[in-house]
């Protein structure tokens, strides 16, 4: 389980460019705007296809940043994550915290 989480920390810093970038261009709308944004995503696929990100969804109510187009920036980043797929298919649900600050 430990691997697996190492692995998944691994593959999202790949995106954190992307992210920054939305976060970027959110501060250009709001320049103190920090917090936090709660992504929960599916990865899905099958070993002989590969793997994809099926859903990504910002929870809510584990979400205090207050800027919808940059929360939808980070949930529609999630979707170029590069992942193998879970093994022996089907899907595994993620939950992953991103902190935000101007500091």
């Amino acid at each position: 389980m430990e691997a697996q989480k190492a692995y998944i920390r691994e593959r999202v810093r790949e995106i954190v460019p992307f992210v920054r970038e939305c976060y970027d261009d959110a501060l250009a709308r709001d320049p103190e705007l920090g917090g936090r944004v709660t992504v929960s995503f599916t990865i899905e696929g099958e070993p002989d296809v590969g793997g994809v990100i099926g859903t990504s969804d910002v929870d809510e109510a584990e979400t205090t940043v207050d800027d919808p187009e940059f929360v939808a920036c980070v949930e529609e980043t999630m979707y170029t994550i590069e992942v193998a797929p879970p093994a022996g298919g089907g899907a595994v649900l993620v939950r992953f915290p991103f902190e935000f600050s101007t500091e």
